[in-house]
C-alpha cells in the first residue's frame, strides 16, 4: 500500500522542519504553497519534501486542497491531510495500514487539537482526514471536510495507535474565517455543522445578536439531529442571553432555561452539567452549584470529539460537588462560591 502525505501552507517556514518528518514513513508528501513570502518553499525542498505552486482565487480552502489532491500520484493508495502545524506521531503508518487491512476504507485517529498550561492534552476528538487517494473531494470554503464521491461507500474504523498532535499558533490571521463561514453558510443554508459554526464565530467575534440568531436558526434545521452538538448550541445560546438580557426581567430565567436544556439533550456529556454549576454559582447559588456539579462527576468517560472541552475534567466539578460538608446547617452551604 502506497501512502501519500499533503498539506498547504503559507509562511510556515518554521513549521516545514517538523512537519516534514511525516516523510519517514510516508512513500511519498506533497507540500503546497499557496503564496509564501517567507522561505517556506526552500526550506520544504531542503528537506525532501516535494513542493508545488498553488494559486486559489478567490481563496476557498477546500478548492486549495482539492488542487494538492490532484497532484497526487495516481499509483498512491492512501492519503493524510496535514496541516503544517501538526505531527503525526511515530508508528502511524504501522496502524493505519493495519486498520486498512481489517476492512477499514475511513480511518480515525485522535487529534489533540490544544494544550493546557501544564502542557498535557486539552481538547482531543476523532478526526478523519486520512482517506483513499481517488473518489474524495474536500468541501465547504473553510471548516472543509473530506468527503466520498457519490456511489462511494465508506467503513469508518479507529486506527490505534495512529495520532495527532496540532500546535496551533494564535498569533496567526484568522479574520478570514467568518466571512469564508458565512460564504459556506449562503452555499448550503441547511448544512447543520457550519450552521453551528457560524454562530460560535459570531460569538467569539462578540457579536451577539447574530450569534442569537444563528443558534435559534441551527436548532430548527431538520439536519441538526446530532444531540451533542445541539446540547452545544443550547449552550452557547444561553451565554448569549446571558450576555444581552442578564440584567433584564426574565433574562437569567431564560438563560438557565437554555442551560437546562443543553443538559436534558446531552446529559452523557459532561460539558452542559458543567456550563449549569458555572451559571448557579455566579448567580449565588451555591447549592444548586453543587448538585450539577456531583450529577456532572457522575459522567466518568470523556468522548472523543470536538463537543469536549477540558474545563468539565479539570477537577473544578470535583472541588464544587465535594465542598459541601453534609455537617453544614441547613441552607448554609460550606462552600464559598468565589473560591471555585
Amino acid at each position: 500500500m502506497r501512502v501519500a502525505v499533503y498539506g498547504i501552507a503559507k509562511d510556515e517556514a518554521a513549521n516545514v522542519g517538523g512537519w516534514s518528518s511525516c516523510k519517514d514513513e510516508a512513500d511519498y508528501v506533497l507540500l503546497g504553497d499557496t503564496g509564501s513570502t517567507d522561505r517556506t518553499v526552500e526550506v520544504a525542498r531542503d528537506a525532501g519534501v516535494r513542493t508545488i505552486r498553488l494559486s486559489v482565487s478567490p481563496w476557498r480552502f477546500d478548492d486549495a486542497r482539492n488542487a494538492l489532491l490532484a497532484h497526487l500520484p495516481a499509483d498512491v493508495d492512501y492519503c493524510v491531510s496535514l496541516d503544517l502545524d501538526e505531527r503525526l506521531q511515530p508508528g502511524w503508518r504501522k496502524a493505519l495500514e493495519e486498520a486498512v487491512q481489517s476492512g477499514i476504507t475511513r480511518v480515525l485517529y485522535p487529534y489533540v487539537w490544544n494544550w493546557r498550561e501544564d502542557g498535557t492534552p486539552g481538547i482531543t476528538f476523532l478526526r478523519d482526514h486520512a482517506h483513499p487517494r481517488h473518489g474524495y473531494r474536500w468541501r465547504h470554503p473553510v471548516h472543509e471536510v473530506v468527503e466520498p464521491v457519490p456511489g462511494v461507500a465508506e467503513v469508518r474504523g479507529e486506527a490505534p495507535g495512529m495520532t495527532v498532535l496540532h500546535f496551533g499558533d494564535q498569533t496567526k490571521d484568522r479574520t478570514s474565517y467568518l466571512p469564508l463561514l458565512e460564504q459556506a453558510v449562503a452555499e448550503d443554508p441547511y448544512d447543520d455543522r457550519n450552521s453551528h459554526y457560524l454562530a460560535r464565530e459570531y460569538l467569539f467575534a462578540g457579536r451577539w445578536d447574530r450569534a442569537e440568531d444563528e443558534f435559534r436558526r441551527h436548532l430548527a434545521l431538520p439536519k441538526a439531529i446530532w444531540k451533542p452538538e445541539r446540547s452545544a448550541s443550547m449552550r452557547y445560546l444561553a451565554e448569549v442571553i446571558w450576555l444581552r438580557r442578564h440584567d433584564l426581567p426574565g433574562g437569567p430565567e431564560e438563560a438557565e432555561g437554555w442551560y437546562l436544556r443543553a443538559a436534558a439533550e446531552a446529559p452523557e456529556y459532561r460539558e452542559p452539567w458543567y456550563a449549569l454549576m458555572q451559571h448557579y454559582l455566579r448567580t449565588d447559588r451555591p447549592l444548586a452549584a453543587v448538585g450539577m456539579a456531583r450529577r456532572g462527576c457522575e459522567v466518568t468517560e470523556r468522548r472523543l470529539d470536538y463537543i469536549t472541552t477540558p474545563e468539565p475534567w479539570s477537577g473544578v466539578m470535583e472541588q464544587v460537588g465535594g465542598a459541601h460538608s453534609a455537617d453544614a446547617p441547613p441552607g448554609q452551604p460550606a462552600l464559598d462560591p468565589a473560591s471555585a
